[in-house]
């Protein structure tokens, strides 16, 4: 028996894309069949964890197997807040899995011929045996084991010996080859004239697992999605560090975008390393200042996220320029990009422009989680309004009550009693000037799940709750801004 693989996914996909594989048996036409696939999470080196088994009918076209892997894995990622200045393994953000292919259906045992049993305790029943004492056997191995009901069919459907066909309780297990069932023996002692052949199966079409025949390992699902026309040419190389063809972080970010001087932005890097070596984050910024941040690039894990906004910007050394660090007085904007250990780029160059104008109104940051799983940052410093909607569950009572000997109510009474309070708080914000790009990316802001704004230095969770929005161009807009209403996902409690 064999499984093949006839179609695969890339190595690193997207997990919230489909993720499709296809497998092929020599067995698919076999009663009951079907392909076992399990799937596991890769815990270390050499360490797996079962999440998932699936069955799997085949294809009534062509009997394959295909399996989609997407609804699984999404439960397996989330996002990398950050932590801290270093380069952190961004293992939330992945699930690296392998894949164990079998199959079952119903066995069936095809025997050479019978005879009469003459040794153990079950003597004068009926044998069947692959392994005739005059030769010419298959030599086939039954998957019995005493007490099992089968049914046995035999090639002449019962003419010759007709006691040996129906339902049987197997009694003995003579050898690998032979069993005895419980019949007693009718007719000639010996092998009849060229044999005469049967079938048997199990009685309650039981089946028998053949697992882990095919194995498909070192495979990663991100927290990423990319688009319905791009994924159509996506692979492996898409965001894969290339030193010919510098490629962008797991990002779609503009590699052109405007930040305050301490947003929060955490970009991830697809490390696609098949031995351990240390590559380089290299940052310049407007004075000519240069200082970089080594990275350990190792086979596992397959995502590093890097703190690049000003914020959380990672530890930095001092290569060459004007001494100082990568934001200081007077720094206008910074670019970076990721440095192979051959001193060529590997990944595209990120400049970020600082907006130092002053506003008389409050300026909000929201960090929210981008399409492919980095934690991208706009800025509101335009007018902002703060509302309030507040929602009541009311309960009517019956006034009143008995008072000694009638009844009676107070004007303290409660006919209508408030019993629950909701109260969600919305902040409507503003944009500054957008450049197309930026405008492009504010949709993956518009219709992000997880976002959070910064109050006081704390970034609260929040959501993002516009329900449309009109794509903005230089094309029909003199000046591209957008409005945003923010809601607190924690509302303050209401005492009674």
């Amino acid at each position: 028996m064999a499984i093949s693989t006839v179609g695969s996914s890339d190595n690193f996909t997207p997990a919230y894309n489909p993720i499709y594989w296809y497998f092929d048996s020599d067995n698919k036409s076999k009663p009951g069949f079907k392909y076992i696939v399990d799937v596991y999470e890769i815990t270390g080196t050499a360490s797996q964890s079962l999440i998932k088994t699936m069955r799997i009918s085949p294809r009534p076209i062509d009997g394959y197997c295909e399996v989609e892997l997407s609804k699984t894995l999404q439960n397996y990622v989330t996002h990398q807040l950050p932590t801290d200045s270093t380069p952190i393994d961004a293992e939330d953000s992945y699930i690296g899995y392998n894949l164990e292919i079998g199959e079952e259906y119903n066995v069936q045992w095809d025997y050479d011929a019978y005879y009469d049993n003459q040794t153990g305790v079950f003597t004068g029943s009926f044998a069947i045996t692959t392994n005739p004492s005059t030769g010419g056997g298959s030599l086939v191995e039954h998957p019995y084991s005493v007490g099992q009901q089968i049914i046995i069919s035999q090639s002449d459907n019962g003419v010759a010996q007709p006691t040996l066909e129906g339902l049987f309780t197997i009694d003995q297990i003579v050898d690998i080859y032979t069993i005895v069932v419980g019949a007693q023996f009718v007719g000639d002692a010996a092998y009849p004239t060229g044999l005469l052949p049967g079938v048997t199966t199990y009685s309650n079409n039981s089946k028998t697992q053949f697992l882990n025949l095919k194995t498909i390992t070192n495979k990663t699902a991100f927290n990423g999605v990319v688009s319905h026309f791009n994924f159509l040419n996506y692979s492996n190389g898409t965001f894969a560090p290339n030193i010919s063809n510098p490629t962008s972080l797991l990002t779609n970010m503009p590699t052109t975008f405007t930040v305050l001087e301490n947003s929060t932005i955490v970009l991830n890097l697809f490390t696609n390393g098949d031995d351990t070596i240390t590559e380089r984050v290299v940052f310049t910024n407007s004075l000519g200042t240069i200082r970089e941040a080594d990275i350990t690039i190792s086979p596992t894990p397959k995502i590093k996220a890097l703190g690049v906004g000003g914020g959380n910007l990672m530890s930095t050394t001092y290569v060459s320029g004007p001494v100082g660090g990568v934001i200081e007085t007077g720094v206008e904007w910074y670019e970076f990009y990721v440095d192979s250990n051959s001193n060529d780029a590997s990944s595209k160059t990120y400049r970020f422009n600082i907006d130092s104008n002053c506003s008389k109104h409050p300026t909000y940051e929201v960090m929210f989680l981008d399409r492919l799983g980095s934690l991208g940052s706009f800025f509101f410093k335009y007018k902002s309004q703060i509302s309030t909607s507040i929602e009541r569950t009311q309960q009517k009572f019956i006034l009143g009550a008995f008072d000694f000997d009638a009844w009676a109510y107070t004007a303290s009474d409660y006919g209508t009693k408030t019993i629950d309070t909701n109260i969600k708080e919305n902040i409507n914000v503003n944009t500054a000037w957008l450049s197309e790009a930026e405008s492009t990316y504010f949709q993956e802001f518009l219709s992000s799940p997880v976002a959070y704004i910064k109050i006081n230095d704390l970034y609260w969770a929040c959501s993002i709750t516009n329900t449309s929005s009109k794509w903005k161009t230089l094309a029909n807009e003199k000046v591209i801004k957008y409005s945003a209403t923010i809601e607190l996902a924690n509302n303050d409690n209401i005492n009674y």
